[in-house]
């Protein structure tokens, strides 16, 4: 209801009280007026009193309808300044919610443009190397299966060349994973000068690359493609001003000779990769069929291999090691062979390299030590006095932490001294590892002999000779063998005999076989000798029962 409405609703009965008191006003003076009003009463009758109220009524009721325009008025103006007000508010409202949905929308915005860069990260993440930004294994596989697709119709080859750093994971361990991740970006900016147009270059893993040539012409083509990669990667890399060396090793295998799908291919190519790397690194070999049974008949021992320990299929063979001088044996040397089920006696040179890239030649190494060192007990509990026993130590054995601990415990156990222990190590072992000086320290405090084994034939540096506590070094076989034709062989031979006497180290040959090579021996005065000639290695009874034939000086009773 209007403001106005109200008040004149608020207002009537005062309005009525005062008309009903100036009625009993003007009774009241008409009762008791003058003689004169009288008079003029009795003449104009009693319409006076009556209009006397009437126009005082209509006096008081023009100055309520003037009091009431004023607070319509004021009303008015209140109403308006109201709005006024309200209308300045609902305007700071609406910009304060413009402000809001602009930020919203800015936020929103920048959340979707988020959300996209997201998304295009996943998806190169799932097709692409983070380190190198090469395509990855199902990225080269999408590819791969698209220049399959064509072959039929250009009449040309596709050819996969799967390709591995050769001894990058010693760099690797040697520098540090930073190091090798910068060794990698060279390797992959080298590489990324030899595709042609189409053809593509992947990381599949680790410092394994893959190269596809889509558009191929002749096969030898493909030869002298990876040549020139293998010449390429045998040039030094400079990291950091340090020069490195790593070589290459490339598997190929050609579509559709060699398959017509794509995993085929690229399974084929690692196949052929394999082969490159067991004939020794730094070369390139195309897939065959033999190849792919040879890999099938190492997979195949490789997991027969992990079970020959549990089922004692691994046994060692002993080749004594006799002292010139006194015509005695001094000792054996513990070799290892595999008495498989159904291929009977699997020599070393097949298995070890197969157990030193599965890691497996850890507990095998393991298994040795403790063999060995309860053997030579119990041939001195027998009466063979002042026998040494020797243990190769591989390159992945020897880097072992607890490698000390371990040939403490089995020398415990087998009640055997320290001294009658000789560990041989390969030359690049010994200047490989930066713990090597700390290791064998620790060997020679307990009292374990180290020497160098196949000496002559490693990455020599003789510096590690003086730095080093090694008691013998063991001249190489192929040295030895050459004594009787070659000149060189036996200046090599008297050379590496007198350094390890000027070094106060004993000097032992292997590989004799001949009585020249054994009398030139004793003449450059070389200390000890093994070989053949004196005695094949065999299993412990067989060994002793040829020892006690001959009646050499240490066997008593």
């Amino acid at each position: 209801m209007p403001k106005y409405m109200e008040n004149i609703r608020r207002d009537t009965p005062l309005l009525g009280l005062t008309a009903l008191i100036v009625l009993l006003f003007t009774a009241i003076v008409a009762n008791t007026t003058t003689p004169f009003l009288s008079e003029i009463q009795k003449e104009a009758g009693s319409l006076v009193p009556f209009l006397f109220g009437l126009i005082l009524l209509l006096v008081l009721f023009c100055i309520y309808l003037i009091k009431t325009k004023l607070d319509l008025k004021a009303a008015n103006e209140s109403a308006i300044e109201s709005l006024r007000v309200t209308s300045n508010e609902l305007y700071l409202i609406s910009q304060s919610l413009q402000k809001e949905i602009e930020g919203h929308k800015a936020l929103e915005t920048e959340m979707e443009q988020k959300q996209r860069q997201i998304e295009e990260r996943l998806r190169r993440l799932t097709r692409y190397d983070p380190l190198t930004n090469l395509p990855n294994r199902s990225s080269f596989l999408e590819y791969l299966h698209s220049a399959l697709a064509r072959t039929p119709w250009n009449n040309r080859h596709v050819a996969v060349c799967s390709m591995d750093m050769d001894h990058f994971k010693e760099v690797n361990d040697a520098l540090g994973r930073r190091f090798g991740d910068l060794l990698l970006k060279a390797i992959v900016e080298r590489l990324s000068l030899f595709p042609r147009s189409g053809d593509i270059i992947a990381r599949i893993d680790g410092d394994g690359f893959s190269l596809l040539l889509a558009d191929v012409a002749k096969i030898r083509d493909v030869a002298k493609i990876a040549q020139t990669i293998i010449d390429a990667m045998s040039k030094p890399f400079l990291i950091e001003c340090q020069e490195i060396y790593v070589t290459v090793s490339i598997g190929i295998s050609i579509a559709p000779d060699d398959g017509s799908k794509a995993e085929t291919l690229l399974e084929r190519s690692d196949t052929a990769l394999s082969r490159a790397k067991t004939v020794g690194g730094n070369n390139y070999q195309y897939y065959s069929e033999e190849m792919n049974s040879m890999m099938l008949s190492r997979i195949t021992l490789e997991n027969q291999l992990r079970h020959a320990l549990e089922r004692d299929e691994l046994v060692l063979y002993y080749q004594p090691q006799l002292d010139i001088a006194s015509n005695c044996v001094i000792g054996f040397e513990a070799l290892i062979r595999w008495k498989h089920p159904d291929l009977n006696l699997v020599p070393p040179q097949e298995f070890i390299p197969l157990a030193e890239e599965t890691g497996l030649i850890v507990p095998i190494g393991e298994w040795v030590i403790r063999t060995a060192c309860r053997q030579c007990r119990f041939w001195q509990e027998m009466g063979v006095s002042n026998l040494s026993i020797a243990v190769n130590i591989s390159g992945r054995q020897f880097q072992q932490p607890g490698l000390v601990d371990t040939i403490r415990q089995a020398l415990q156990d087998a009640d055997l001294s320290p001294s009658c222990l000789e560990l041989e190590l390969t030359e690049s072992l010994m200047q490989s590892e930066d713990n090597t000086a700390d290791i064998l320290t620790q060997l020679q405090a307990m009292g374990v002999k180290v020497g160098v084994d196949d000496f002559g034939v490693g990455f020599s540096s003789l510096n590690y000779l003086r730095k080093l506590p090694i008691s013998h070094i063991k001249i190489d076989r192929s040295f030895v063998s050459g004594i009787s034709n070659h000149p060189e062989d036996v200046a090599i031979t008297t050379a590496i005999t007198r350094l390890g006497h000027s070094l106060n180290m004993r000097v032992t040959a292997e590989g004799v076989e001949e009585a020249d090579q054994m009398e030139f021996l004793r003449t450059i005065k070389c200390d000890a000798v093994q070989g053949y000639l004196i005695g094949k290695p065999g299993p412990p009874d067989m060994v002793m029962s040829h020892l006690r034939e001959k009646r050499l000086c240490n066997i008593q009773g």
